[in-house]
């Protein structure tokens, strides 16, 4: 679903921080 990719592009760019 395009809902679950947002969110991990979301994550991975929290955690890029």
């Amino acid at each position: 679903m395009i809902l679950m990719a947002y969110l991990s592009c979301m994550l991975s760019m929290l955690l890029d921080l």
